[in-house]
């Protein structure tokens, strides 16, 4: 009876591999576990292997871990919380998809009712502002101030530079004014609607 199911179940193997189909215990997870004791169960991995061995190969990125800012999970030496270190259906070897894999840590990035969303966060085009291993700038801002901004905005950047009397918020930072995901509070990004977002600053006391 045991010779039997061994039978069968080499052959099962021989059908399997014959016809190019895997055996389920070995294909790629598409989304990765969440957590790096999981991962490295997952992936049997070796003690080391979530990032360090990573660089063996990868040596070019060593660089990249001493920017003043670096993603948590890059810090960490924990590559495999965004790539799969062995087969993957998305370039890089990653998880999913650009910011589908960035909105299993950061889901709610936009508040809950958001009045008004920032496009490239509603279409999780994250990497458009943010680099995902480390930059020079806070948050890992691909560009600092308001050079990110104007990226796509510059019509409003340029505008600005060129007029007579300037807003000093506009001089200094987008921020003071927008918030760069979503805003519950008003239209256009804006982190307070009109005209409470005025008179935070400008006191109707003392024009």
């Amino acid at each position: 009876k045991k010779k039997g199911k061994a039978v069968k179940a080499k052959a099962e193997k021989a059908a399997a591999k014959g016809s190019g189909a895997r055996p389920t215990a070995t294909a790629a997870p598409s989304v990765v576990p969440q957590t790096p004791a999981a991962r490295a169960a997952a992936f049997k991995l070796r003690p080391g292997a979530n990032g360090d061995v990573c660089l063996e190969c990868h040596a070019d990125f060593a660089p990249k871990l001493s920017k003043p800012s670096v993603h948590t999970p890059v810090r960490a030496r924990d590559c495999a919380a965004c790539h799969n270190p062995h087969a993957s259906g998305h370039g890089k070897l990653l998880a999913a998809e650009g910011g589908a894999v960035c909105v299993t840590c950061h889901a709610n990035v936009a508040p809950t009712g958001a009045k008004s969303v920032h496009k490239p966060a509603a279409e999780r085009r994250c990497m458009d502002c943010h680099d995902p291993h480390s930059s020079g700038f806070k948050y890992n801002l691909v560009r600092g101030g308001t050079d990110l901004c104007a990226g796509c905005h510059s019509a409003i950047t340029e505008g600005a530079a060129k007029a007579k009397h300037k807003h000093r918020p506009v001089e200094e930072t987008c921020l003071r004014c927008h918030d760069p995901h979503g805003s519950a509070a008003g239209p256009s990004l804006l982190v307070a609607d009109v005209p409470n977002l005025c008179l935070s600053c400008h006191k109707v006391e003392s024009p």
